[in-house]
C-alpha cells in the first residue's frame, strides 16, 4: 500500500475534479482534464464520494433542475445514454440519480402530474430493464460456456443472484407502480396517460417469470449442449475403438480404488467426455503454500535447509521418517506422481502411492528456467553439465509418460516463455522465438531486440534506436518469410495486445502519451495524457487508470477512443472484476467496488491487505488488526502486523472476523481457503508462541475453520530472532536470514554452525521462549548485530529464503 503522507484536499478550477495534494507550492497535474494548477494555502473542497461515471467531476447534475417537465425529459435523455448492461449486475432496481430526481419533485411538486409520470418510470423504466438484462447475463452464461470459458460459473452466480431478486421483489414493484398511477390520476393526468400507465404496470405483471436455475448445467439450452457434446465426442472416440461410456465408467472405479495416475490417463483419452474435465482437475490438483504441499487431498510438509526432505502428514500428525530425501526443487505432479530435481540437479519421479522412485533423465538439467504448458515441462540442459556455456539444449518432460527428449538445440539464455512459445538468445546473438507446439522457429536478425508480446500469429518486438529511451517498434508473422514491419519508429516504450490492437507509449517519463494501432499499422490513435496503466478490454470498452502524483482514476473508453469517462477515483490497487463489478483498493487502503460504468461506488471494508475471495455473495480478504512497535533506542518500528481474515457481504455489511491472528494465507480453490496460525501458550499480543504454527482449511461458503495439523517450526529457521521479534517476517529478521543464506551459507564452517543451530535452537525457544529475561538476554546482542549488517549495507526488505547446501 501507499505510504501515508498528510494531504490537502482541493477542486480542479477547470473541471471541478477532487485532488489530492502536499501542502506546498508544486505544480500538479488534474488527471481528469490534464490541467496544470499550482495548489493555494488552504484546503478546499472535500473529496467526493459520489457517483463518476461519466463526468470528470463526480457532482450530480440533478439539483439544477426545476421543474417536473424539464424532469421528465432530463430522465428519458439520461435513460437513453444509460449503461443498461453494466445495470444487470447492480443489487438494487433504482438509479441514485433518477431517485434523487424523483424525491426532489415530491417535495417541491407533488401536485403535479409530471412528478408522478417520473415516479413512474423511475421504477418501471430500470426494472424492465432489469429483467432482460437477466435474460441477457444468461445468453452470455450459455455463450461463454460453449466456449469452454470458466467465465461461465462467474456469471451464472451473478445470474442467480439477479434473477433471485428479480422474483423476490415484482410484487413490490408492482405495488409502488400502481400507487403512482393512483397519484398521476388524482392530480389531472389524462385518461391517454392513465391508460398507458396500466399498460406498462401489466407488462410488468405478464413478464415471464425468471427462473433461478441451481447450477449451470441445470440450464436447458446447456443440458442440451452438453447431451449433445457427449454423444459427438462418444462417436469420435468409437471411430478410434474407444467405448466412452465404459470407459468412463472404468475411470471412476479406479478413482475409489485411489489408481490416480491410471484413472487420469484414461480421463485425458475421453477428450472432455461427460465431467471428465471436472474430474481431471480434482485429481490433478496441486497446492503449495509455505512448507505445506497437498496433493491428492492428502498433506505433505518439506523440511530443512538447501535440500528438502518432504514428511507425509497422517491422522493430523507428521511423520518422523521421510518419503523423499535432498529434494532441490520441485518442478510439478502428474495426480499423485510427483516430479522433482535431487542435489545433482539430476530429473526423478515419486510415486506418492506406490512410494516408489526413479530417475527418469541422466544429465543434469538448470534448477532455474523450467516452464510448464499443456502437460509438459519444458527445461534447459547442457550435455556436458556446463551451465556457462551458450551451448544449451532445451528438453520436453512428458507429465503423463515421464519421458524426457531433446527438441531444441544451440540454445544460448532463455529470456521469457509465453503460451508455449520460448524466446531466447541463440548462438549467433539474435533473438529467436521457437514454438514447443510446432516445433518452428522464428529468427529476429537483429541486436538490442526485446520481444514484447504476441498478437495472434505476430511477434511483436522493439530495438533500440539509438538508446535506450528510443525504441523502433516491429512486427513479423511467425514461421514466415514475410519481412518484418515496422509500425513506428522512436517510442518511448510498449504497453500491451489487446484486442487485435498495439498500444504503446510516445514521450518521455515526465510526458507521454498512449498509442493504439491496428497490426498492419493502419487506424493510428492518440489517447489522453496521464494514462499509467492499461487493464483489460470488455465488451468494446477498454479500461485503464490515469496517474499523476497523489491522484489516480479508473477510466474507459471505447476502443477507438470515443465515449472517455471516469469511473472511480483514488485508485490504489485493481483487484478484479467479478458479476458485472469492478473491485480494487484505494488510496486509504478500503476495498471498493463500482459498477462497470461507474455508478453505484461503495466502500465495503477499511485497511485491506489482501483480498483472498470474491464470491457471489461475500468477499474474503485479510486486514491488519495491530501493528506492535519496538520502540527501543528512540527508533520505532513495528516488527509485527497481527493480521486476520475477514468476511463482508456485498453491501458491506455483515461483517464478521473468521480467523485471528494469522500468518500466510492462500486461496486453495473457489471455495477454500489454506493459513497458518501461530499455537500461542497466552492470549497476549507480546507472549511469544512456542515455535509451533498450526495450518487450518477454511470453508468460505459456511466460514468453517478445521485445524489440519502442527509444525514444530517457524520455516525451520531464525528460531531466536524469530521469538524476540514477534514473526518470521519482519525488517530485523529479513535482514538475519539474509546474512544466514549469503555470508554463512557460503562456506563450510558458516553451513556447520547453522547446522549446529538448527539442532539445538528449537529446543531452547520452546523451553524458555516465553520468559521475559530470554528474550531480554537476545534483545540487545540482535539489534546490534541487526544495525551493524544494516549499515555494511544488508537490506531490511521482504525476502524469500535461499536454498543452500
Amino acid at each position: 500500500m501507499s505510504e501515508r503522507v498528510a494531504l490537502k484536499i482541493m477542486q480542479c478550477p477547470t473541471c471541478g475534479g477532487s485532488l489530492k495534494a502536499e501542502n506546498n507550492t508544486e505544480v500538479i497535474t488534474c488527471v481528469y482534464c490534464g490541467n496544470s494548477i499550482v495548489p493555494v494555502a488552504e484546503a478546499t473542497q472535500a473529496v467526493q464520494k459520489e457517483n463518476v461515471g461519466g463526468s470528470f467531476s463526480g457532482v450530480l447534475k440533478v439539483e439544477g433542475i426545476k421543474t417536473s417537465s424539464s424532469a421528465l425529459a432530463y430522465m428519458e435523455q439520461f435513460f437513453e445514454d444509460y449503461d443498461w448492461e453494466a445495470f444487470a449486475y447492480a443489487q438494487n432496481f433504482s438509479v441514485a440519480e433518477i431517485d434523487k430526481l424523483a424525491d426532489s419533485l415530491k417535495m417541491s411538486s407533488a401536485d403535479d402530474k409530471n412528478t408522478w409520470l417520473v415516479c413512474f418510470k423511475a421504477i418501471y423504466v430500470p426494472y424492465v430493464h432489469k429483467v432482460e438484462g437477466c435474460k441477457h447475463v444468461l445468453d452470455s452464461v450459455i455463450k461463454e460456456y460453449k466456449k469452454d470459458n470458466p467465465d461461465a460459473y462467474s456469471k451464472f452466480d451473478a445470474y442467480k443472484r439477479i434473477a433471485a431478486m428479480i422474483v423476490g421483489a415484482k410484487n413490490t414493484i408492482v405495488e409502488k407502480l400502481e400507487k403512482n398511477v393512483a397519484n398521476a390520476a388524482k392530480y389531472g393526468a389524462s385518461p391517454e396517460e392513465i391508460s398507458q400507465l396500466n399498460s406498462d404496470v401489466e407488462k410488468v405483471k405478464k413478464l415471464i417469470d425468471i427462473e433461478v436455475f441451481s447450477s449451470v448445467e441445470s440450464i436447458p439450452e446447456i443440458r442440451t449442449f452438453i447431451d449433445e457434446k457427449n454423444a459427438r465426442i462418444a462417436d469420435e472416440l468409437a471411430a478410434q475403438g474407444i467405448d466412452a461410456k465404459s470407459e468412463y465408467a472404468r475411470a471412476k472405479m479406479l478413482i475409489i480404488e485411489k489408481q490416480y495416475v491410471e484413472a487420469l490417463n484414461v480421463l485425458l483419452s475421453l477428450n472432455g467426455y461427460l465431467d471428465s474435465p471436472q474430474l481431471i482437475e480434482e485429481i490433478d490438483k496441486y497446492f503449495l503454500i509455505s512448507d505445506v504441499l497437498e496433493i491428492e487431498g492428502k498433506l505433505y510438509v518439506f523440511s530443512g535447509s538447501g535440500l528438502l526432505k518432504l514428511y507425509p502428514v497422517v491422522n493430523g500428525r507428521i511423520a518422523k521418517k521421510p518419503l523423499i530425501k535432498k529434494i532441490k526443487k520441485i518442478i510439478s505432479n502428474h495426480a499423485d506422481v510427483l516430479y522433482y530435481l535431487n542435489k545433482k540437479n539430476k530429473l526423478k519421479k515419486y510415486n506418492l502411492s506406490t512410494n516408489t522412485e526413479e530417475k527418469i533423465y541422466k544429465k543434469k538439467v538448470f534448477d532455474k528456467s523450467i516452464f510448464a504448458y499443456d502437460r509438459r515441462i519444458f527445461i534447459l540442459a547442457n550435455p556436458k553439465g556446463d551451465y556457462d556455456s551458450q551451448d544449451n539444449n532445451l528438453i520436453e518432460l512428458d507429465l503423463i509418460t515421464g519421458a524426457v527428449k531433446t527438441i531444441l538445440n544451440n540454445v544460448g539464455s532463455v529470456i521469457s516463455f509465453t503460451n508455449g512459445k520460448l524466446v531466447y538468445n541463440a548462438y549467433n546473438g539474435f533473438t529467436n522465438i521457437f514454438n514447443v507446439d510446432t516445433l518452428e522457429v522464428t529468427e529476429i536478425r537483429a541486436k538490442n531486440v526485446t520481444i514484447e508480446g504476441f498478437s495472434g500469429n505476430y511477434v511483436v518486438y522493439t530495438q533500440m534506436a539509438p538508446n535506450n529511451y528510443n525504441k523502433n517498434l516491429y512486427i513479423k508473422a511467425l514461421a514466415s518469410d514475410e519481412a518484418e514491419k515496422l509500425i513506428e519508429p522512436n517510442i518511448f516504450s510498449f504497453c500491451t495486445c489487446i484486442a487485435g490492437k498495439l498500444f504503446y507509449y510516445v514521450g518521455n517519463s515526465r510526458n507521454k502519451s498512449l498509442i493504439n494501432i491496428n497490426r498492419d499499422g493502419t487506424g493510428r490513435r492518440e489517447w489522453p495524457l496521464y494514462i499509467s496503466t492499461v487493464l483489460f478490454e470488455q465488451g468494446g470498452w477498454i479500461y485503464f487508470i490515469r496517474k499523476a502524483g497523489y491522484n489516480s482514476i479508473l477510466c474507459r473508453a471505447r476502443i477507438d477512443g470515443s465515449k472517455f469517462s471516469v469511473i472511480a477515483a483514488d485508485i490504489e490497487e485493481f483487484i478484479e472484476i467479478k458479476n458485472g463489478y469492478l473491485y480494487y483498493i484505494n488510496f486509504d487502503s478500503a476495498l471498493v467496488k463500482v459498477r462497470m460504468d461507474g455508478s453505484n461506488l461503495q466502500e465495503l471494508c477499511d485497511d485491506v491487505e489482501k483480498v483472498l475471495a470474491v464470491k457471489e455473495d461475500k468477499i474474503i480478504f485479510i486486514s491488519i488488526d495491530d501493528r506492535i512497535k519496538n520502540d527501543d533506542k528512540n527508533i520505532v518500528a513495528f516488527t509485527k502486523l497481527v493480521k486476520s481474515i475477514y468476511a463482508v457481504d456485498f453491501s458491506g455489511g455483515g461483517k464478521i472476523k473468521l480467523a485471528y491472528d494469522i500468518g500466510e494465507a492462500k486461496k486453495y480453490d473457489e471455495n477454500t481457503v489454506y493459513f497458518f496460525a501461530a499455537k500461542r501458550i497466552s492470549s497476549s499480543y507480546d507472549s511469544a508462541d512456542d515455535g509451533c504454527k498450526i495450518l487450518y482449511s477454511m470453508d468460505v461458503e459456511t466460514n468453517a475453520t478445521q485445524a489440519l495439523f502442527e509444525i514444530d517450526s517457524e520455516k525451520s529457521g531464525c528460531y531466536v530472532a524469530t521469538c524476540v521479534y514477534g514473526s518470521y517476517d519482519c525488517p530485523e529478521v529479513w535482514t538475519l536470514r539474509r546474512f544466514r543464506d549469503d555470508v554463512l551459507a557460503s562456506t563450510w564452517y558458516g553451513r556447520a554452525f547453522i547446522h549446529l543451530y538448527y539442532a539445538i535452537s528449537p529446543t531452547i525457544v520452546k523451553w524458555f521462549g516465553h520468559t521475559e529475561w530470554f528474550k531480554n538476554m537476545w534483545q540487545g546482542k540482535l539489534d546490534r548485530m541487526v544495525e551493524n549488517l544494516q549499515s555494511q549495507g544488508v537490506e531490511s526488505t521482504p525476502y524469500q529464503d535461499k536454498n543452500w547446501k
